[in-house]
């Protein structure tokens, strides 16, 4: 013992001191190694953070813009929706509205049919009655012969007096030719007969409607002749975009003197085979459009 110490217990006593401090500094080694690791987590965690937070930001603005977009898309969807929808009922409107004016031309035409008809059998049955009276005497053939030539009532009288009038005499086949041709109703039907067709002119409220058979890419530009019941026109244009319509359109202005606006095209008639209107005085247009006709067959 040294003063009253024990050497062995004071080393023992400072071994323990020594190994608990080695321990104790261990420890906060492994607690500092610890913190700088959570640390780091913790600043990683945090970068993470901000970029779910940046994220779920521009999340949110990408959804609103595609939002807003489809609202945009779908406003113009509907309005384009809208719009070919209008068209599509004018156009039906505008259909409708030909197709009134057309069974209105049937049914002018038909109650004119039908009174030239009745017109015709009146003027036959007029015809029969009067060959059917009984003449005052019996003529011979030449007295026959002689009484249909003057027209003269008594047949005895036509060697004695050839060329004294007689009382109006009843029609002749010529006179009711003649009478046929003059009430048959011209101002409102004409037509151009070539043998095999004919090319029809119907009256319309505003002017003229007819038949056209359109020959695109033509090397001959021209409005004349018939093709079946149409009037022919060839046009340089090809049919693609409207383009020999429109031509069409200019070639029978130029032809009858008329306005670009006043000669409209059917747009349901498709193919060659085409309806035309043409705006004006139907007695005007009908001469020229007879003489295109004419002129062309003559050619």
């Amino acid at each position: 013992m040294i003063r009253g110490y024990a050497r062995d217990e004071v080393d023992a006593f400072l071994d323990m001191v020594s190994e608990d401090y080695e321990a104790l500094v261990r420890e906060a080694q492994a607690l500092q190694e610890n913190v700088i690791r959570l640390e780091v987590q913790v600043e990683r965690l945090s970068s993470n953070e901000a970029i779910l937070q940046t994220t779920l930001t521009t999340a949110q603005k990408i959804s609103e813009d595609l939002k807003r977009t489809a609202v945009k898309e779908a406003e113009t969807l509907i309005g384009e929706a809208e719009v070919r929808a209008e068209k599509v009922l004018d156009a039906a409107h505008r259909r409708a509205t030909r197709l009134a004016g057309d069974l209105r031309e049937m049914k002018q035409l038909r109650t004119r049919l039908a009174a030239s008809v009745r017109s015709t059998i009146d003027t036959h049955i007029g015809l029969l009655d009067a060959l059917a009276k009984d003449p005052p005497e019996e003529p011979s053939l030449g007295n026959s012969a002689a009484f249909l030539a003057t027209g003269s009532p008594d047949p005895t009288r036509v060697s004695s007096e050839p060329t004294r009038p007689g009382p109006d005499p009843p029609e002749s086949l010529r006179t009711l030719h003649t009478r046929l041709r003059r009430d048959r109703p011209r101002s409102r039907q004409g037509r151009v007969n070539e043998g095999r067709a004919d090319f029809e002119l119907a009256q319309t409220e505003t002017g003229v409607a007819f038949w056209i058979h359109v020959s695109p890419r033509s090397r001959r530009p021209n409005v004349g002749g018939v093709h079946g019941d149409a009037l022919r026109v060839a046009v340089s244009e090809p049919p693609i975009d409207g383009a020999a319509n429109k031509a069409c359109a200019r070639a029978l202005a130029g032809a009858l003197g008329v306005r670009r606006t006043a000669v409209a095209l059917d747009p349901a008639s498709t193919g060659r085979r085409k309806r035309v209107r043409i705006d004006g005085d139907f007695e005007a247009l009908e001469e020229r459009l007879l003489g295109l006709a004419s002129a062309a067959r003559a050619d």
